[in-house]
């Protein structure tokens, strides 16, 4: 729902502002096993350099330019429902203006990728010709009218589960956090809500500190096989914008206690391939941000990954019952 939102209001902002003159532009897991974050084995080990961060005291209180985004104005107040109009949501962009070759990357998007319908219970969205269903009650997603895996039961079922041995009520509460992290960072990025929390404090620090960019959440992706047969479907956390033409990056939000370096990786490669199927955007670079309490840490993930292609492997031989499995899962 939020990614259409970003979407339309793109596009209406771009027309609002065409006639202007341009002005100069600036600029971990939630613990949720049900939110498609990490699953596997954490003692996997990363070919590249992780490239893991954490900046400094200093870099929390410094604004890094670049030169496609300006640092957002934050309310600290809750949006009402009046807030909901252009003016109130233009902060969802962090650019004064946006430059052509961002704005071709939103209409093509907006070109796969229609909402039909949002309430509590579910979002139905038409998501590159496939009619996707996917309901919050079990996290569970319908693709053309049959059950498929999310890519967390994918990792699930087809690669280590860290998450097995872990007691149902560690996970329940793990869970409750992660998803109030991730509730409060996208209140953030949608409507400039600012309610103090460690964990969004430390996403502001590494927004300013690497320039980050998100122009969308929540965009729900599909997988499919060479024959266009749905294999599993997922939402990813953020797009990143990276003033490449044609490009953007996929970014993970992770409140695991540890950062499961080969967990992250299949994760996120599995979101990379759907997203290029369903929109035909290339995604040349991952991020992971993990936040718990005070520590919040960048991390760059490797492209390429050898247990996301054996789990499309498997998804592929599998796919006749895979649809039972998922649906009773």
């Amino acid at each position: 729902m939020v990614f259409i939102v970003f979407i339309i209001i793109a596009v209406l902002y771009f027309a609002f502002k065409s006639g202007s003159s341009g002005s100069s532009h600036s600029n971990s897991n939630s613990g949720n096993p049900t939110r498609d974050n990490d699953s596997g084995n954490s003692n996997r080990t990363s070919p590249c350099n992780n490239g893991s961060h954490s900046p400094s005291a200093s870099s929390s209180s410094t604004s890094r330019a670049t030169s496609y985004g300006r640092k957002q104005t934050v309310s600290s107040h809750p949006a009402t429902s009046s807030q909901t109009s252009l003016e109130a949501n233009i902060n969802v962009f962090p650019f004064s203006s946006p430059d052509q070759k961002f704005m071709a990357l939103v209409l093509k998007m907006g070109e796969k990728y229609h909402l039909v319908s949002s309430d509590s219970r579910q979002i139905v969205a038409e998501v590159n010709g496939h009619n996707v269903v996917f309901r919050y009650s079990d996290h569970s997603y319908m693709v053309d009218g049959s059950y498929v895996p999310s890519i967390t039961q994918a990792m699930q079922m087809y690669g280590p589960n860290i998450y097995s041995n872990v007691p149902v009520d560690v996970l329940a509460r793990a869970a409750a956090r992660g998803t109030a992290m991730h509730n409060a960072i996208e209140r953030y990025e949608a409507f400039g809500i600012s309610n103090y929390s460690p964990e969004l404090e430390g996403y502001k620090r590494l927004k300013s500190a690497y320039g980050l960019t998100p122009i969308g959440m929540e965009a729900i992706v599909v997988i499919s096989d060479e024959l266009g047969k749905p294999l599993c479907a997922g939402r990813l956390d953020f797009l990143l914008f990276t003033g490449r033409p044609n490009s953007l990056a996929i970014m993970d939000l992770k409140r695991t206690s540890t950062y499961h370096v080969g967990n992250v990786a299949t994760q996120l490669n599995l979101y990379k391939k759907g997203f290029e199927q369903c929109f035909g955007i290339t995604i040349d670079k991952l991020v992971c941000l993990r936040l718990r309490d005070y520590v919040a840490e960048y991390h760059n993930v490797c492209i390429g990954d050898e247990m996301a292609e054996h789990i499309l492997g498997c998804l592929s031989r599998d796919s006749g019952y895979l649809g039972r499995v998922a649906q009773a899962y």
